[in-house]
């Protein structure tokens, strides 16, 4: 479905693809090239980036500054005839007659294209990782496991722009159902949704949280299947809401850009334990580093086969000798083989001598009446040398600042003190993930 609501068949996409596969070719792209797409329309987007890996280019996601950032020289910038140019790369300007399929048809190219996304993780540090397309399409088939088996029409609230999000638009393909973006406001999502037959959501939690506010001031609901959660840390009070609001299961899924997927598994809502990721897929290996057996520590995971990314453009190397990856999570193993996500080793808080994930504190946050979001980071200390908490929430008018106060410094039980600031929204990155440095700009 197009941003403007226009379902657009599997079919027609193709002919858009061999359109622009003719005009790229005419403006010079060659193997080996590499483009940057300046459109945000999905559609398009999905068209020119198809187009670019038949060419065998290199097709960038993130924006041209942030790739030549990486040292990456990029040759041309696809954009819209209103668009702007703020850098010296050459444009090629998208017009209306790329729309028309002439019939001819532009031959595959011999050399295999990549596709370049952006990855932070929870550091707020950009770094880039390339994949070859068809090493990406072996993943997604051998993944099934990962993101539960396809049951129909899905909405994703993940960018198309993303890893994930683009492996969820090849699963679509591949299981020759549709995918619709969240676009606009929740309310006409979730009509569009109801017109397209959506039974499955991909959706973060801030993102399935718009839309269970959206059904309670009385939005249409789709007849939804399964509910699919992306990101380890969530409020319980969260799922009590999406059950009330779409009577349908809920699952976890977690992974990496790195490696791609990690765990996936079937939430009960009533005995969820914030952090609790289900099992490690089949094709993938945990390790924790901890002294004791059980015990929490920093996570590891190592894909096999692996994934097919050529590592961080730019960059430090990805992957260690033996082939593992760094997550950066604190984590530890279940006795039931579950696994249990318990914050970033980045986002540890020190106040005082104790340590505290900078996730719990969010999620002890948002269990507080009146509080919708949160963001927990640590300030620079205070004139007499003590740490000092801040938390940054989006709250509802019916918020106590006081009240939020006591509880988490009855929580947590430190004497650090804590500053509360209330904010119309908390900053992200492109990953939609909290911009845990811009956030301390907030006090």
């Amino acid at each position: 479905m197009s941003p403007d609501g226009q379902i657009i068949s599997f079919g027609r996409l193709d002919e858009l693809v061999s359109s622009f596969s003719q005009h790229l070719t005419k403006a010079g792209i060659t193997a080996g090239q590499c483009v940057s797409l300046a459109t945000d329309n999905s559609v398009i987007r999905a068209g020119l980036a198809f187009a670019l890996l038949r060419l065998g280019a290199d097709v960038a996601m993130p924006s041209p500054g942030a790739i030549a950032n990486a040292g990456i020289s990029v040759d041309a910038v696809i954009r819209f005839a209103d668009q702007t140019s703020d850098s010296d790369t050459r444009s090629i300007v998208f017009t209306q007659d790329w729309l028309i399929d002439t019939g001819a048809t532009v031959p595959a190219a011999a050399q295999e294209g990549h596709l370049i996304f952006g990855t932070s993780g929870s550091t707020g540090l950009p770094k880039l990782i390339r994949f070859r397309a068809d090493r990406l399409l072996h993943t997604l088939k051998h993944h099934v496991e990962g993101s539960g088996v396809s049951l129909g029409p899905v909405l994703v609230g993940i960018p198309e722009t993303t890893m994930f999000g683009f492996y969820l638009m090849l699963r679509a393909f591949l299981r020759g159902h549709g995918i619709m973006w969240m676009r606009g406001d929740p309310a006409t999502i979730l009509e569009q949704a109801t017109r397209l037959g959506v039974v499955e959501f991909m959706v973060t939690p801030l993102a399935v949280a718009d839309l269970v506010t959206a059904v309670e001031n009385g939005a249409p609901t789709p007849y939804v299947q399964r509910i699919c959660l992306f990101g380890a840390i969530t409020a319980q009070s969260l799922f009590a809401r999406v059950e009330a609001a779409f009577h349908a299961p809920m699952a976890i899924k977690l992974g990496t850009s790195e490696t791609g997927q990690t765990s996936y598994g079937l939430i009960d809502g009533r005995s969820y334990v914030a952090g609790w990721s289900g099992r490690p897929i089949s094709t993938v290996e945990v390790r924790i580093d901890s002294d004791e057996p059980g015990g929490s520590g920093r996570m590891s995971v190592r894909e096999s086969p692996r994934i097919g990314t050529e590592g961080y453009l730019g960059g430090e190397p990805m992957f260690d000798a033996d082939g593992w990856f760094d997550t950066g999570d604190v984590a530890r193993i279940l006795p039931d083989g579950n696994l249990m996500i318990e914050g970033r080793a980045d986002n540890l808080l020190n106040l005082g001598g104790s340590k505290f994930a900078a996730e719990l504190v969010e999620m002890l946050a948002t269990g507080t009446l009146g509080v919708r979001e949160a963001v927990a980071v640590l300030l620079p200390e205070t004139r007499n040398g003590t740490p000092e908490l801040g938390v940054a929430v989006v709250a509802d008018a019916d918020f106590d600042p006081a009240a939020l106060k006591s509880a988490l410094a009855l929580k947590l039980r430190s004497r650090a003190s804590i500053r509360i600031v209330s904010v119309a929204a908390l900053p992200r990155l492109p990953s939609l993930k909290i911009d845990r440095r811009a956030a301390i700009g907030l006090f």
